[in-house]
């Protein structure tokens, strides 16, 4: 996931940070936004979630870069074409440090996760950051009978929409996150998606 990186300790944020925005209507009003912040596991980077993102790739790839896309998916699927778990091999795409070779262009499905039909319904185990982020939610929502939740992202374009809150419901949520889990990274996250 490298080049939109911003440098914040070992886990790099994300400058197209997933964050969940939830409007909560009982027993008080109030809203909150929860990050998502992948430790880059890789473990969603299979031939299987690649073919599943789709082939519309984001961003502006030049011809070239396109070409070259179609040329290594060719190579690998010919190299790869009688493995009999040939979708569960890693994306083609997916470096040893466990950034993607293509991350400006990649897939827009991938862009998306786990905002995506298959992600938020991954395997429990499979992805420790989307599990910890499940946990995360159902914790902030406990109580609550009426929850409205968005995804949504921020990007350098259009950066933050940060949710104002009490000093005393900003503290809460953050003692019911660190209780559920929450990683330093994630709380330092969480402290600039919501202000007091």
């Amino acid at each position: 996931m490298g080049e939109a990186n911003q440098g914040k300790g070992e886990n790099q944020i994300e400058t197209n940070t997933l964050y969940h925005h939830f409007e909560i209507s009982f027993p008080k009003s109030w809203a909150v936004n929860l990050p998502f912040l992948c430790v880059k596991c890789g473990n969603c980077c299979t031939v299987h979630a690649f073919d599943t993102a789709g082939y519309i790739l984001a961003g502006n790839p030049s011809k070239e870069q396109e070409k070259a896309v179609n040329q290594k998916l060719k190579v690998f699927a010919d190299k790869h074409k009688n493995n009999p778990r040939f979708w569960e091999l890693k994306c083609p795409f997916l470096l040893k440090d466990n950034t993607c070779e293509i991350y400006p262009y990649r897939p827009k499905g991938c862009s998306l996760f786990p905002r995506t039909d298959t992600g938020m319904s991954t395997q429990e185990g499979l992805c420790e950051s989307l599990d910890r982020f499940k946990r995360l939610r159902k914790e902030l929502v406990r109580g609550s009978r009426d929850a409205y939740r968005s995804y949504s992202f921020f990007t350098e374009e259009n950066g933050i929409k940060p949710v104002r809150m009490t000093k005393r419901r900003f503290e809460a949520c953050i003692r019911r996150l660190v209780r559920a889990g929450m990683t330093t990274d994630e709380l330092s996250l969480f402290k600039s998606l919501n202000v007091l």
